[in-house]
C-alpha cells in the first residue's frame, strides 16, 4: 500500500516536472496541444535502445506512434494551419538527435540538402495530427546509407502529402490515414500506386 501511494506522488511529480519544463522554456503558440503531447507521449515509449529498424518501418516497440488528438481534419485542413506549430514543441534537438542512438544507426554527418540520406521522422506525419513526442521519432533514410535496402524517407514524405490530400477531400478519414501510416506505410503506399514515388 506504501509503495504504491509513493509511487503515485513520485509519477505526479514526474509529470509536473516535464510539463513544467515544456510550459516554461518552449515557443507557446500552441500551449493546450503542447500540453496535451506531454501526457499522450508518458508512457508510449517502451523501449529507449536496442531498436531495430525493419526497412523501411520502425520498430513498433520503440515507436508506435503519437497523436494530438485534438487536431482534427478541421484543424489539419485549415488554410491557417501550420506544421511549425507543433514541430519541435515537445522534443529538443539533442533528444531527436539520440533517437540515432536508440535505434543503433550512425548520425550521418553533412547531412541536410542534396547530401540528405536520413532524417529524423515524425512517424504520424504533423501535418495527419502526429505529435512531437519520442513514441512518433524514429530515423529514417534513405537507399543505401548504412545497410538502408528499400524505400526511404522521401517516398514516405510522397505519400504522407497524398494522405493529408485524401483525408482533406474526404476520401478516407483520418484516423484510417493515421493507421495506415503508424502500422505500415510502406504497404499501404504500394497499395496506393506509389503516389509520387517510381512505379
Amino acid at each position: 500500500m506504501l509503495s504504491a501511494v509513493v509511487l503515485a506522488v513520485l509519477s505526479s511529480i514526474g509529470i509536473w516536472w516535464v510539463w513544467r519544463r515544456y510550459s516554461s522554456s518552449r515557443p507557446t503558440a500552441a500551449p493546450v496541444e503542447v500540453r496535451r503531447q506531454v501526457i499522450l507521449s508518458w508512457g508510449l515509449v517502451t523501449r529507449m535502445s536496442g531498436c531495430q529498424v525493419q526497412v523501411p518501418l520502425p520498430d513498433a516497440r520503440c515507436t508506435p506512434g503519437d497523436i494530438i488528438p485534438e487536431n482534427t481534419v478541421d484543424v489539419l485542413c485549415s488554410p491557417s494551419f501550420r506544421t511549425s506549430i507543433v514541430r519541435d514543441s515537445v522534443t529538443s534537438a539533442v533528444e531527436k538527435r539520440r533517437v540515432y542512438e536508440r535505434y543503433g544507426i550512425p548520425r550521418p554527418a553533412n547531412n541536410r540538402g542534396s547530401t540528405q540520406v536520413c532524417e529524423i521522422d515524425h512517424l504520424v506525419p504533423l501535418e495527419l495530427g502526429g505529435a512531437d513526442t519520442l513514441a512518433n521519432l524514429w530515423p529514417e533514410c534513405s537507399s543505401g546509407y548504412a545497410g538502408w535496402d528499400g524505400a526511404g524517407f522521401r517516398d514516405k514524405d510522397h505519400f504522407e502529402n497524398y494522405l493529408r490530400r485524401q483525408v482533406c477531400s474526404g476520401s478516407i478519414s483520418l484516423s484510417d490515414a493515421q493507421s495506415e501510416i503508424a502500422t505500415d506505410w510502406f504497404r499501404y503506399w504500394v497499395a496506393a500506386g506509389r503516389p509520387g514515388g517510381m512505379n
